[in-house]
């Protein structure tokens, strides 16, 4: 049994360093912060808590001027009279269409966080902000996003990864 015992023990070594690489990777999640979390104290499980909204504000209003097309027009003019009938000539105009735009400007900020909370103890693995600069054509606010908090796992089993130390009692 002892071949199978090994493979196990590897195949669960491999398992936990896999979940070890993601979660640093994606969660921002070091030895150092693993210890913290490990250590920290509190009432209750380990959750990882996805924190985010946004806000707008308005800046200003401008005004541009966007070109159209180019309209080539022919005007063509019959004279009568003469001693040979008559004669004709051709006018061209061209015209070109400018539209005038209104655009209001905001700026839009959004930001996620990605929390590890036990108890009241809060330690932050993620902390994004996003800002941005948009145009509108009407001046309605759009509503900001409120702050919301989603408990995206339970993670009791989170800072217990060690893949090293891990083997399985052959008794």
């Amino acid at each position: 049994y002892g071949d199978k015992f090994a493979a196990a023990e590897v195949a669960v070594r491999l398992a936990t360093s896999s979940s070890l690489a993601f979660a640093e990777l994606l969660l921002g999640l070091d030895a150092a912060t693993a210890s913290q979390i490990r250590d920290a104290k509190g009432d209750g499980k380990l959750q990882l808590v996805c924190d985010f909204g946004g806000t707008t504000t308005y800046l200003k209003e401008r005004e541009r001027e966007v070109e159209g097309p180019t309209v080539v027009v022919e005007q063509k003019k019959d004279t009568k009279g003469g001693f040979f009938g008559g004669s004709s000539s051709t006018k061209e105009t061209s015209t070109k269409v400018t539209t005038k735009i209104t655009e209001h400007l905001w700026t839009r900020t959004w930001s996620l966080r990605l929390v590890a909370k036990k108890g009241s103890t809060e330690i932050v693995l993620l902390d994004h902000a996003l800002t941005t600069t948009e145009a509108t054509r009407t001046k309605e606010n759009r509503p900001d996003l409120a702050r919301k908090s989603i408990t995206l796992a339970d993670a009791d089993w989170l800072p217990s990864l060690d893949p090293p130390s891990f083997s399985l009692d052959r008794a």
